[in-house]
């Protein structure tokens, strides 16, 4: 993510543009990139507040094959066979992601408390959204660089709880751009012990 501190706005990093930008045609996808294209379908739609629900059934066909790939019917490299619908729901996200407008961070969108973090090699940046709507942003560079980018993800998370913690409510919202970090939150621990050091000192 890029943050705009003075007008608080978010917008995509050049690499999550890129990287999106450069996915093949959605229907001719195998399942590793479907499940790659989902993962930055769902972080887009938290940033923007993209309702979902217009989404149902590209998200549904993404489960079900998800759910196959887990079972060991299909392969990460069988052709995910997308249906019409479901291509042309992704198709108009992706148009969304090539405008990569800058979204203004209003209050009025907002329901509860939500953190949303993001991390490079180099540094991290975070956002914080109370009820309030006012809304706070920290970040920097890294004092200590990681080696593993999940590393990052996770410490990321930690020095923003710990940036905004006289304001932190009993419960946030989460988002982060990286689904072996959001499974390791749920077991918390993960088979890297880089990821789980960082984690510990959430809990």
């Amino acid at each position: 993510m890029q943050f705009g501190h003075t007008h608080q706005t978010v917008s995509l990093s050049e690499r999550f543009f890129r990287s999106v930008c450069a996915m093949p045609a959605l229907n001719s996808l195998i399942i590793a990139e479907m499940e790659f294209m989902a993962s930055r379908f769902l972080y887009l739609a938290a940033i923007w507040c993209t309702r979902l629900c217009d989404h149902h059934f590209s998200i549904k066909a993404v489960r079900r094959r998800l759910s196959a790939l887990d079972r060991g019917i299909v392969l990460e490299t069988s052709p995910a066979n997308l249906p019409s619908a479901a291509v042309g729901s992704g198709e108009r996200l992706r148009h969304i992601i090539g405008n990569n407008r800058k979204r203004i961070i209003n209050s009025t969108e907002m329901v509860s408390a939500a953190s949303i973090t993001d991390a490079s090699l180099h540094g991290w940046g975070a956002v914080f959204i109370p009820d309030s709507g006012d809304v706070k942003i920290a970040g920097g560079k890294w004092k200590r660089k990681s080696f593993l980018i999940m590393q990052a993800e996770v410490r990321a998370v930690r020095l923003a709880l710990s940036a905004f913690s006289a304001i932190l409510p009993r419960t946030v919202d989460a988002w982060v751009d990286n689904t072996s970090l959001q499974g390791a939150t749920t077991k918390g621990s993960s088979r890297s012990h880089a990821m789980t050091w960082e984690l510990q000192r959430i809990y």
